[in-house]
């Protein structure tokens, strides 16, 4: 009898398997009753099949930027059914055997966001609720390895504290994939090659994966020069690859199995000089390049209409004079495709000179070095330059970051000079001086920029900020070197660390303290998707 009962219940288990499977079918179809939603299903963010069974593998309930959606339910198939988040319509792929539909979330979510989606036919509308799970993505080339974080089901914890760990050699530069759900890593690969050529890997990680992010694709290349910079083209067919001196080509169009595709040597001013590249931006949608020569205080033009074929058009002054001013990164502008932001003045590598200078009783340089961002706009294949922003007196900027409203973040170690300078032999003098101590001691920095020029501080820390983030919707993120302090025995440590703006902060390992002088191996990438 137990034996036929769990035959019974056997019979029933595989008959609601069947039941469940989700087959693609044309996009279409008479309206022939009212929509009716039952469910969503995640499909992973990899390629489904374009007719047949759907594969429910990488379902596990969360949806992140990029993925596939299955849409089950009865009714929503039809000739003009419309598909909407939060009112704004998104494009539907096909349908869903019975009546549901097939679509791709888009890559630029919201922070922690319960979508609502809904269907509208001729017949009727219908809704249901879709909460997106954000990722904070960093690299960790110390540790080799790249660091995935899932927000929280907490509503006073951000992100979870654990993290996902991808083994990643030397991990360097990554970007996300036009369509989200992709990511695709720079890592050493092993032996250097002859002819002077190093081995690096291009690795494509599934970011909709089951429960935890995955490699499942990598591409072997070689270059001359360390990879610096990763970008990929709007739509999505190729990826451009900044090392010191080179520029490499990668065939995109299928994500599980990239292809290098050219490896293009960038101009230098001299036989003698060493390449110094250090920043790649795309511009007008992904048809041009634009990458920074930061000894030479200038951007080269690349154009990249036949993507297989890079031609450098042109080279382009940034700005002052290098005695005056140092290139240090560039960032495209968000709200513009032909424009991006150049950031200026003391880098690192001029940090180390004039301090090796002081310490060798050498004269000070009676040139003073002011940071501040140039915006420059491609018109005409010409790069055209308006006058710099500058930022407060005394600011070593490290990095920038460009938000959707146009505002420049720019990190950067600063002291108050200013302040100093302002302090006398009065209760107010002796007042501003505590002020200039305690500013000088909570060094780190970020600034705000806005488009007309005002410049203001948005973070203060005791901490080095470094690489920054965020989405439509979310705090501010950004990778920190971290002072950390033991009492037994007494100890100042430095710590690697992800910090959430006043919410949360995530330690990643410790380092060496000199890691916090100048001039600096990697500052530790991040992103929010």
């Amino acid at each position: 009898m137990k034996r036929l009962a769990l035959i019974a219940v056997c019979s029933i288990l595989l008959s609601s398997c069947q039941g469940a499977k989700l087959v693609r079918v044309s996009l279409g179809g008479p309206p022939a009753e009212k929509p009716k939603i039952e469910k969503l299903v995640d499909l992973g963010s990899l390629h489904v099949p374009r007719e047949g069974e759907l594969d429910l593998t990488e379902s596990d309930g969360m949806f992140v930027a990029g993925e596939w959606v299955a849409m089950v339910g009865t009714g929503l198939n039809t000739d003009q059914a419309k598909l909407l988040l939060d009112g704004k319509e998104v494009p539907i792929a096909a349908g869903i055997q019975g009546g549901g539909l097939l679509f791709r979330l888009p890559r630029d979510v919201k922070f922690r966001h319960a979508y609502t989606a809904r269907v509208e036919t001729p017949s009727g509308t219908d809704e249901i609720t879709l909460p997106v799970t954000n990722l904070l993505v960093m690299g960790d080339p110390k540790g080799n390895r790249l660091l995935v974080w899932r927000t929280s089901p907490e509503e006073k914890k951000v992100f979870n504290d654990d993290s996902c760990s991808l083994a990643c050699p030397g991990v360097g530069p990554f970007a996300h994939s036009p369509e989200g759900g992709v990511l695709y890593v720079v890592a050493s690969g092993g032996k250097a090659e002859p002819e002077g050529l190093s081995r690096f890997e291009l690795k494509t990680v599934h970011l909709g994966s089951k429960n935890v992010s995955k490699e499942v694709a990598s591409t072997g290349f070689e270059t001359r020069y360390p990879p610096i910079s990763f970008a990929v083209a709007k739509g999505g067919s190729h990826g451009f690859l900044l090392t010191k001196g080179e520029l490499a080509v990668f065939d995109l169009s299928d994500q599980e199995r990239p292809k290098f595709v050219a490896r293009q040597v960038l101009p230098v001013l001299s036989k003698d000089a060493a390449p110094g590249y250090g920043s790649l931006v795309l511009l007008a949608g992904g048809s041009a390049a634009v990458v920074l020569d930061e000894p030479n205080n200038r951007v080269l033009l690349i154009d990249l209409s036949v993507p297989s074929s890079p031609a450098v058009s042109g080279a382009f002054p940034t700005g002052p004079p290098a005695a005056a001013s140092y290139s240090i990164a560039i960032a495209a502008d968000p709200r513009n495709v032909d424009a991006l932001w150049v950031l200026t003045g003391l880098n690192t590598q001029q940090v180390r000179q004039r301090l090796s200078d002081m310490w060798s009783d050498k004269p000070a340089s009676p040139i003073t070095t002011r940071a501040g961002l140039v915006r420059m706009e491609l018109k005409q294949n010409t790069l055209v330059a308006d006058g710099p922003v500058d930022l407060p007196e005394g600011a070593m900027p490290l990095g920038l970051m460009i938000e959707a409203n146009g505002d420049v973040l720019v990190s950067a170690v600063a002291y108050e000079k200013e302040t100093f300078a302002k302090s006398g032999l009065s209760f107010q003098g002796a007042w501003t001086f505590v002020k200039g101590v305690w500013g000088s001691l909570f060094a780190g920095r970020i600034y705000r920029v806005t488009p007309n020029g005002n410049v203001s501080v948005e973070v203060t820390s005791i901490n080095m900020l470094l690489s920054m983030a965020r989405i439509e919707g979310g705090p501010l993120v950004y990778s920190t070197y971290r002072w950390s302090m033991d009492y037994v025995p007494p100890s100042v440590n430095v710590v690697l660390a992800v910090d959430v703006l006043k919410s949360q902060r995530l330690p990643v390992r410790e380092l060496q303290w000199k890691m916090i002088l100048p001039p600096y191996a990697f500052f530790p990438e991040i992103m929010v998707l």
